[in-house]
């Protein structure tokens, strides 16, 4: 008997789905980007169902690993009523169905017994053994989703085989609209030195890696830094390789009996029983830790996961993101952030987890992406060794206890600021309805341009130049002040969020450029 619930799709998934499948219309093999987190198997589910009741043709769902064939078909049988049909090893007979699900070699091996596809939809698409569907399906619309569109292997760039991406939002977005959990980063100093360590293949020398991480110093480090920010939080380690992993996981049992604290590993060579046992054990446990080596990086969904520690470096951006997005859950009511604790100096080389990037950039460009693509400047609080934001006075990143911070940061540039405090007050309490009644015989989007110039006046008044943290903050400001004016103005006539936020996003950008000459935002 099917059990059904009710999953209502969000907006930004219906927009994904919608210029995912008119890409795919046009170009076929089509890559399709979307953060971990953002839902990705509900959005190629509804491809699925709609491509199916269209033209009744089979779609087949391709994935990596034995734990996703299972939630993959939770998830369409909740969404639609409609049973996939599993592709595993040892299957022997394949019944006509509307929807398969299964692994790339068990597929390949099989294919030819699958009639009427019309359409193969690529999980974690990133991954370079994937290409040999790719080579396999030469006339079905083929669609790869993934969070990194960046290959696994440099031979098989993403562009070399998906002929156009289309991206979704970006986690910041996500995290703005109560979608995933806002993560603290702490960066300790005393980590593994990395520039001692040789590059093999484009990625640390993981034998090299390993012999370093695993010299107790760190190992107790690693159990350090977690009672500091995340003692008593379910938390997952990421450790280098199976030696530096059981390291961990006896470190942490030894020093954790007394607080209750258990801690297990798994890995790739894991019997799958005992891997299943374990993953049950970790989401019923509130306060587990799972020490693994990359058996959780893509597709593991443990939502209640509230500390993330990479316990190694790497050369790759996707891994380290996917690594880090493990814990960026939100659950709504439970849990709206997490610790993430980055053993690796991973931050330096490739931004925060939340930070915003170009992704079709990266699609386009495989070789040689920039170093740092569109991460915000960073320093880390030497108190809490919190990564923040390069201008940030002071550190308001959470204690272990729930407490400020408090770290100041260069006291001599505190005045200067508290002035810089005082003029975003300033362009909060701007009054578009004492405007309005002053300026009554004035046109209608007169007070609206003047809010925008007063903000500017003030920014000058104050010299105080318009840096792109500024700008994004006094943006945030004149738009909240633009909807109580429109709100005012038009009581009548609807609020069009996107046509108002680019309007004053443009003026203001137009006003600055004029005040401020040579400025770059």
């Amino acid at each position: 008997m099917l059990v059904l619930k009710n999953i209502i799709p969000y907006e930004y998934q219906n927009d994904l789905v919608e210029r995912a499948i008119a890409s795919a219309s046009q170009w076929r093999v089509v890559c399709v980007q979307a953060p971990t987190g953002a839902g990705k198997t509900v959005m190629f589910s509804i491809i699925a169902d709609r491509y199916f009741k269209r033209t009744q043709k089979s779609v087949i769902i391709l994935v990596h690993r034995e734990e996703l064939l299972e939630q993959t078909r939770q998830t369409i049988v909740n969404m639609f009523g409609i049973n996939p049909t599993l592709i595993v090893a040892g299957t022997r007979s394949i019944r006509q169905s509307p929807i398969y699900i299964g692994m790339i070699e068990s597929v390949v091996n099989r294919a030819h017994y699958m009639q009427e596809v019309g359409l193969v939809i690529i999980d974690e698409a990133h991954n370079a053994v994937f290409s040999k569907a790719i080579n396999l399906f030469n006339n079905e619309i083929i669609m790869g989703f993934t969070a990194t569109p960046k290959s696994s292997q440099k031979k098989f760039p993403m562009n070399s085989m998906y002929k156009d991406i289309v991206c979704g939002p970006q986690i910041q977005e996500l995290i703005g609209i109560h979608r995933l959990a806002q993560n603290y980063t702490r960066c300790p100093s005393d980590v593994v030195d990395t520039t001692k360590l040789a590059i093999v293949a484009g990625e640390y020398d993981m034998f090299q890696m390993g012999q370093e991480y695993i010299n107790p110093k760190y190992v107790l480090n690693t159990w350090l830094y977690y009672t500091k920010y995340a003692i008593g939080k379910k938390t997952i380690i990421f450790n280098v390789n199976v030696d530096h992993s059981l390291s961990v996981t006896e470190c942490f049992n030894f020093m954790g009996e007394r607080f209750g604290i258990q801690c297990k590993h798994v890995d790739g060579n894991t019997p799958s029983k005992e891997r299943k046992e374990i993953f049950d054990w970790f989401a019923a446990t509130d306060n587990a830790v799972l020490c693994n080596v990359g058996i959780a990086t893509m597709g593991f969904d443990e939502p209640t996961i509230r500390c993330v520690v990479v316990n190694r470096a790497t050369t790759s951006m996707p891994l380290w993101l996917q690594m880090a997005g493990r814990g960026g859950r939100f659950i709504d009511g439970e849990k709206d952030s997490f610790e993430l604790v980055d053993m690796g100096g991973n931050y330096m080389r490739h931004g925060d987890w939340n930070d915003d990037r170009d992704w079709k950039y990266v699609f386009n460009n495989p070789e040689k992406p920039p170093t740092g693509l569109g991460v915000a400047p960073t320093k880390i609080c030497p108190e809490c060794f919190g990564l923040v934001h390069a201008a940030t006075v002071v550190c308001r990143l959470p204690k272990v206890t729930g407490e400020e911070c408090g770290h100041v940061f260069d006291r001599k540039k505190f005045d200067e600021q508290k002035n810089l405090g005082d003029l975003i007050l300033v362009t909060r309490n701007l009054n578009p309805e004492a405007l309005i009644k002053i300026h009554n015989k004035r046109d209608d989007y007169f007070v609206l341009f003047q809010m925008g110039r007063d903000i500017v006046t003030t920014i000058q008044e104050k010299k105080i130049w318009p840096d792109k943290p500024l700008v994004e903050e006094l943006l945030s400001n004149y738009y909240e002040k633009t909807k109580q004016w429109h709100t005012i103005k038009f009581p009548e006539k609807p609020f069009t969020e996107k046509y108002h936020f680019n309007l004053a996003k443009q003026f203001l950008r137009k006003e600055i450029q004029s005040k401020f000459k040579g400025c770059q935002i």
